[in-house]
């Protein structure tokens, strides 16, 4: 008795059934639900101070959702203006919002606002609706 095999339709299967599939940008979506993330901004002081950065999705999560996430230099950088920052934000079943937080350096020197970034890739559970957050601190 001879079988005939889809190699494809196999590997998505185990793709699929191992849970690695992912959500692509907008537009790709379905019923996925959409993330996105929110901007941060605040006044530089002498000391150091934490930018959070809310993760939303437009509807509650039907089962965890996850995106990882990383800082990007602007004209901020890091190690000397923030603190890097990466790693995975969750938002649990039911709930339709988490927070990245990031630290800003403190500092005496007055100069024209700077800029860093969050940015989203590799959502499982979702459609990135939006996936770079920008943070500005004002320098004044």
């Amino acid at each position: 008795m001879r079988m005939n095999f889809n190699m494809t339709g196999v590997f998505l299967a185990l793709l699929i059934a191992s849970g690695f599939v992912a959500c692509k940008k907008s537009g790709d979506g379905g019923s996925l639900p959409n993330m996105s993330i929110g901007s941060s901004s605040g006044e530089r002081t002498t000391s150091s101070a934490v930018y959070r950065f809310t993760v939303s999705l437009d509807a509650p999560a039907t089962s965890e959702v996850t995106a990882s996430y990383t800082t990007v230099d602007g004209t901020a950088k890091s190690g000397k203006d923030y603190t890097t920052a990466s790693g995975t934000v969750r938002i649990p079943t039911g709930q339709s919002q988490a927070t990245i937080e990031v630290t800003v350096s403190g500092d005496s020197l007055r100069r024209e606002s700077q800029q860093f970034y969050v940015q989203l890739s590799s959502p499982k559970g979702c459609v990135l609706q939006s996936d770079r957050g920008t943070a500005t601190i004002s320098n004044q």
